[in-house]
């Protein structure tokens, strides 16, 4: 697990509401103790552009290496979709100096991980736990998942988890998302230099989403 927790605040170390001009903290647990490693100005107050935004929020991305969760006074749906999705940093909600709240954000985090565990292990143990198939013989290949097969042996199985999971963790060439219609979720999920996707409805109203890893696209 993530040994860090971030936190946006202003110059008294009071949290902020994210559009907001202030400082971000960075917290590192030493000793079972919270100590500030890292802190530097942040600010998107003003900015309405998606782009921009995102542009401000990925410079400092590289001095959140390592965080579980960003903590603020108040967020709004881009931000939580960039931080939590694209940054993997979950938002929390806080007022006063977030230090108050370091142990419980990392105990709400632990516990969201072990139940997260806990569900894949239950699939696998009850043999719902389902993963991409190969297309043709290449070990780093085609893969194909299709939702519409899962959901309808186990309606309570979220491919979301599985497929992420898949691109995390798994090298390949491609793989095709079968759905009635496309996933809301991909482009959010997917919006960094690592994917590609494109998407195609076919004579029988069936959605194909294919995914690709850009470096491996351009070969």
């Amino acid at each position: 697990m993530k040994n860090k927790i971030a936190a946006f605040v202003d110059e008294n170390g009071n949290a902020l509401p994210i559009n907001s001009t202030g400082y971000i903290h960075v917290y590192e647990i030493r000793d079972a103790n919270w100590f500030c490693i890292d802190q530097f100005p942040f600010c998107v107050a003003g900015e309405t552009s998606i782009a921009e935004i995102r542009k401000r929020i990925h410079e400092v991305a590289d001095r959140l290496e390592g965080c579980a969760a960003l903590i603020v006074n108040q967020s709004k749906g881009i931000f939580n979709s960039i931080f939590e999705e694209e940054l993997r940093l979950r938002i929390f909600l806080a007022t006063g100096n977030p230090i108050a709240v370091l142990f419980q954000v990392r105990d709400i985090i632990r516990t969201q991980i072990i139940q997260a565990i806990e569900r894949i292990e239950n699939r696998k143990t009850g043999n719902e736990y389902i993963v991409p198939v190969v297309i043709g013989e290449q070990p780093e290949g085609c893969f194909q998942i299709d939702l519409l097969k899962i959901q309808e042996k186990n309606e309570k199985i979220d491919p979301k988890e599985i497929i992420l999971a898949f691109l995390q963790n798994e090298r390949f060439l491609e793989l095709e998302i079968v759905s009635l219609e496309q996933p809301q979720w991909v482009h959010l999920e997917l919006p960094d230099s690592r994917f590609e996707t494109n998407t195609e409805y076919r004579k029988d109203g069936i959605c194909h989403t294919f995914v690709r890893p850009k470096h491996r696209a351009s070969e």
